[in-house]
């Protein structure tokens, strides 16, 4: 009898080392067989803030989901950059994926280099052919929630779905866009408030690539537009836009999606709404000190810009070295 109850044990322990996942079959399977599509466009000069925001994507998704995390990127960024944000997925979603889509020469036709870097999102539809739909957003926002819901969201018969932009309300840029940009419908877009802001997008990939929107908006693209590729999708995809909840795209602290938009990035100045959340992601990745030491710096500035010039250069005989004395001199006696 002991020998049957030891063999019987044995034969369940055996089973249970062979198969762990069995254990925790329901979780694991709906992570593996539902990750949620997401894209990222930046370069060199924005992908520490990459790494802040795919770090609050990834601690609010908990065990609820996992990510499949494009990141368009030149082909100038180097491979530890991209080993450090492969890290930090590894660290907080180890069943999230992150790839990295290289632009090559596909914007050699735009003339300016800013515009090729803020172009990066139409190139999506031809970089993930294989994908029918996915979510894109900014770099300069925190995500305070999953995307569950905003992934179950049905844009099937629309090109794109956002959140309208209030910011395009301004007198004087309504005037420019009235008078310069009448031909092409953005003013009445605008007016009609359908204008959305193009930080938060679900693309219906598919479907754009079924019209040709994508060439439609590569006619545009050397066109200049007071927001480039934001306009040109507005333009282009008018009538065909699907109007997201505000909250997936807002400057508040209350907000699904926290988009610091405009000026005052919380990397720069510490002031804006909802900052004290994206210093808590930031203060969860490696880099968090070289944007302290900005901040650090553009106080620093900010200060001596409005001290009298005779207090800054009594300061400046304090600084050891004279060439770092004369730099300091040009920089703040100007």
């Amino acid at each position: 009898m002991k020998k049957v109850i030891a063999l019987t044990l044995s034969l369940v322990f055996l089973w249970f080392v062979s198969n762990p996942q069995s254990v925790y079959a329901d979780t694991n399977n709906k992570l593996k067989t539902n990750p949620i599509n997401i894209a990222f466009c930046f370069d060199e000069n924005f992908w520490m803030q990459a790494g802040v925001t795919i770090t609050s994507l990834l601690c609010t998704a908990e065990e609820k989901c996992c990510y499949n995390i494009y990141c368009v990127v030149p082909a100038s960024m180097n491979q530890t950059k991209k080993n450090i944000l492969k890290a930090q997925v590894k660290k907080y979603s180890p069943l999230s994926m992150i790839n990295f889509l290289t632009v090559t020469n596909q914007l050699d036709g735009v003339e300016s280099a800013i515009k090729r870097a803020v172009c990066y999102r139409l190139l999506l539809p031809n970089l993930l052919p294989d994908l029918d739909k996915i979510i894109y957003t900014d770099v300069d926002l925190i995500f305070n929630d999953d995307l569950q819901e905003l992934d179950k969201i049905d844009i099937s018969k629309y090109y794109v779905a956002g959140v309208i932009d209030f910011g395009m309300n301004t007198k004087n840029l309504r005037r420019k866009i009235r008078k310069t940009y009448s031909e092409y419908g953005l003013y009445d877009i605008i007016n009609k408030g359908q204008y959305i802001n193009a930080g938060v997008l679900i693309l219906n990939l598919k479907k754009i690539r079924q019209d040709n929107m994508d060439k439609k908006w590569f006619q545009l693209i050397n066109i200049d537009f007071p927001l480039i590729d934001q306009d040109i999708i507005n333009i282009t995809c008018a009538d065909n836009i699907l109007l997201l909840p505000r909250y997936y795209n807002l400057s508040h602290d209350s907000a699904r999606i926290i988009h610091y938009a405009g000026s005052g990035k919380p990397w720069e100045v510490n002031s804006k709404i909802g900052s004290e959340l994206w210093w808590y992601y930031a203060d969860k990745t490696p880099f968090v000190n070289c944007f302290m030491k900005n901040v650090m710096q553009k106080q620093y500035e900010s200060r001596f810009k409005v001290l009298p010039k005779w207090v800054s250069r009594v300061f400046c005989w304090f600084i050891p070295k004279k060439e770092a004395r004369h730099q300091f001199l040009r920089k703040y006696m100007v």
